[in-house]
């Protein structure tokens, strides 16, 4: 039995304002051809069809002109696709039942109404077992209960996917009996010991980082796995894979092979042979000074290839124009200029004329903030703006955290910054990498408490603290307020404040631990004005209050005790 093992098209993509139709077009025709050529019987997708939930018309044109163009080879059994996290349920099913006819199964949820056990059948013989488990939603995986912490919520998603692999593998066995065929997963999920690029998304279903290839390997003949773009062998286990995506999705995976999986079943032994999917647009990354992009661009032949340029120049602002002019003469395709501002740093009459792709988030922010000017400039003022009468930033820390974290690294020592919102600690992670080039550890409910794999959140801030010299570790609140020591870290900025000062002040006591040799600092960024109280000084002030009237509760005031004990021995 021959199985073709693909994943991650994302029809419909808009690639920095570039369709990507012709590229999905091509890759579905040689798909076609090489399952007529490989004479394959199951095919398998394994999540991720589309883009978005809601694709665009041609990009659904596609997609049912190649279901409908599989139906005429002959050799072809049944065709499996299972939902990724991209892919719209609704959109997915709508023609489930039309496309069961085309001997196509389409599953979307893997809930109870779904049977995601898929007997293959060849001239009425049982020759396989397909478990199709799509991308596992919290409501399939584990039950909603309140009052409960991340950590739990982590174990309880975790132990519920591996229940849910271990539930359908019993059904597969049973339907099985004793007969010598070979049962397959599929899966939509992030694994221990595989790669990522720059293209997957962020998703968070519980602890799926805890399901290794070791543990889909003990049951499974082959796991067709879905999610990640590069094609992979998870960990030791040859029959554990993701096929990766069939194009290159972004720059970072321009030096990448796309490939498709082809699995082959002979009596007891298993044969996977990586087709090579032809390039239908190269992705050309081009990184260095105005004198090295030039002499690169002028190598470029192929005139279809989409280009990032990546500039390293202290007249940033000439080789920008430069480079954008000499693409055009030589009619090249350039899609976005990235200036590193390392070497110099940018003027502003310089930001004005550069497009939003070229600058960091940072940069844009800062820029944005210069122009939107107030009516009543002494109104409200930021205590770091560069301009009177700046808009203040969402928070001070935009600000406030750069220009600290230069003086504490002048000081060659270690930091802890904690905010508990997830969108503020991808932002900072990218700011420390462009501004320092500090790859810096992030610990949030998705890092593991009790994994085996060395991920555990304690081995991640070991490792933080086994650094030498000045470094940056980005905490959670929430998440790792409580029950850590990073006594190696003697600066603690709260770049987000806590409504409940207990969490902020557990928090801090993460630096204050036994071994601390150094005197500890703690920074609250916050917004002023000089006629009015901001929001985030009356927040300290609110902060401050609850922590007095707690000490209050705790341990009784000295005057009013006083007060109370003349009170009693007056006659």
């Amino acid at each position: 039995m021959k199985i073709l093992h693909t994943s991650d098209w994302h029809l419909g993509q808009n690639f920095m304002g570039k369709s990507r139709a012709e590229e999905h077009e091509a890759f579905l025709f040689w798909l076609l051809e090489i399952i007529k050529e490989k004479q394959v019987e199951v095919l398998v997708i394994s999540g991720d069809i589309f883009d978005t939930g809601t694709p665009p018309n041609y990009a659904l044109e596609l997609y049912y002109n190649f279901l409908k163009e599989l139906s005429s080879i002959k050799t072809l059994i049944t065709t499996i696709i299972t939902a990724g996290n991209h892919d719209s349920v609704s959109t997915l099913k709508a023609p489930k039942q039309l496309l069961e006819v085309l001997n196509v199964h389409v599953i979307t949820t893997g809930d109870e109404d779904e049977n995601v056990i898929i007997p293959i059948n060849k001239n009425d013989d049982l020759i396989s077992i397909v478990c199709a488990v799509p991308f596992l939603r919290d409501s399939v995986i584990r039950q909603s209960l309140s009052g409960i912490t991340i950590s739990e919520k982590e174990k309880l998603a975790n132990s519920g996917i591996k229940a849910y692999y271990e539930n359908c593998y019993k059904k597969a066995l049973e339907l099985k009996q004793d007969k010598n065929i070979p049962i397959i997963a599929m899966g939509h999920l992030t694994t221990v010991g595989s790669r990522s690029s720059q293209s997957e998304r962020d998703i968070y279903i519980g602890g799926t980082i805890d399901i290794g290839g070791d543990y889909l390997a003990s049951m499974f003949d082959y796991v067709a796995l879905g999610h990640l773009h590069i094609n992979q062998i998870v960990g030791n286990n040859e029959h554990v894979r993701y096929s990766g995506s069939p194009i290159p999705l972004s720059f970072s995976e321009s030096k990448n092979s796309q490939k498709v999986n082809l699995v082959s079943f002979s009596k007891n032994e298993i044969n996977i042979e990586e087709i090579e999917v032809p390039l239908f647009r190269k992705l050309v990354v081009i990184k260095g000074n105005y004198e090295t992009i030039k002499n690169e661009l002028t190598k470029i032949e192929d005139k279809n290839s989409w280009i990032e340029v990546h500039i390293k120049d202290d007249n940033a602002m000439y080789a920008n124009n430069e480079i954008r002019q000499l693409a055009s003469k030589l009619e090249l395709t350039l899609l976005a200029v990235k200036i590193d501002k390392s070497e110099k740093q940018l003027k502003a009459n310089e930001l004005k004329v550069i497009s939003l792709d070229e600058l960091s988030v940072e940069q844009v922010f800062e820029k944005r903030l210069e122009l939107e000017k107030l009516e009543d400039k002494d109104r409200y003022q930021t205590v770091y703006a560069k301009e009177k009468g700046s808009a203040a930033a969402p928070t001070a820390g935009l600000h406030f955290t750069p220009e600290l974290l230069e003086k504490i690294k002048a000081k060659n020592e270690k930091v802890i910054i904690f905010t508990e919102f997830r969108d503020i600690q991808v932002f900072l992670k990218r700011v420390l990498l462009e501004r320092f080039g500090l790859n810096v550890i992030t610990v949030n409910g998705d890092s593991n408490t009790s994994s085996k794999q060395g991920l555990t959140r304690q081995n991640l801030i070991d490792k933080f603290q086994q650094t030498d010299g000045f470094n940056v570790i980005i905490l959670s609140t929430v998440a790792v307020g409580f029950g850590v020591n990073i006594q190696k870290a003697n600066h603690v900025i709260h770049y987000t404040r806590s409504w409940n000062p207990a969490k902020e002040d557990q928090a801090t006591d993460r630096a204050y631990r036994i071994g601390q040799e150094k005197e500890v600092f703690v920074y609250y960024p916050s917004v002023k004005a000089q006629d009015f109280e901001t929001f985030e000084i009356k927040l300290d002030k609110l902060l401050s209050s609850k922590r007095s009237l707690a000490d209050d509760m705790l341990k009784p005031n000295v005057e009013i005790t006083q007060e109370l004990l003349q009170s009693l021995n007056q006659p």
